[in-house]
């Protein structure tokens, strides 16, 4: 039995499933667009379209969020420098009574080496 070139693509055809579904899911896969998107029937847009719609509520959504904590961490470091403020105003405050202290003791000291020394003949 010869085996010809026309008998060679009929057995061809019929592995790739020349059946109207096939076919038509063949068609449909070729005209989908080149960039991607499969909307090729109505039910297909529309979840395409809702798809969409949920990505640019989840992107405002994160853009929401992003801005509430750039101000939160705004607020705490004000917040912080202010603390530091306080902290850094206790600490001369503290110094400078310690000196105070130090000065009174010192005069206190000297005051009665004077005396020491008036009363010393």
């Amino acid at each position: 039995m010869r085996v010809s070139e026309a008998s060679m693509r009929e057995a061809w055809l019929r592995t790739l499933g020349t059946t109207p579904k096939a076919s038509s899911r063949a068609r449909r896969t070729r005209f989908q667009p080149a960039c991607g998107l499969k909307a090729v029937r109505g039910s297909d847009r529309r979840r395409q379209s809702l798809d969409l719609s949920r990505a640019l509520a989840e992107n405002s959504q994160y853009s929401r969020n992003s801005d509430l904590a750039a101000n939160r961490l705004g607020a705490e470091e004000t917040t912080l420098a202010s603390v530091g403020d306080v902290l850094q105003r206790l600490h001369e405050l503290a110094v400078e009574a310690k000196q105070r202290h130090t000065d009174q003791r010192d005069n206190a000291a000297a005051s009665r080496a004077k005396c020491a020394r008036r009363s010393a003949p």
